[in-house]
């Protein structure tokens, strides 16, 4: 049986950016990870901009994967 996993080859450039990636993969509202990270909404909703925009410019070539798993 073939391992069916994918391996994330896009880089993310800080800690946060990986949590919060794994945050919205998780299924956790942007309110929820407000609570988690004890920071407001409205920069939830700006780092997860911000995210995107990092994950929409890599070079990666599974970067649309790695896209719509959270948008």
């Amino acid at each position: 049986m073939k391992n069916k996993t994918k391996t994330i080859s896009i880089r993310l450039n800080s800690e946060e950016y990986i949590r919060l990636y794994c945050y919205y993969c998780a299924g956790f509202s942007p309110q929820m990870i407000s609570l988690l990270t004890n920071d407001g909404i409205d920069n939830v909703y700006k780092k997860k901009s911000r995210l995107k925009n990092k994950l929409c410019n890599s070079n990666a070539a599974d970067k649309d994967f790695f896209i719509g798993l959270i948008f």
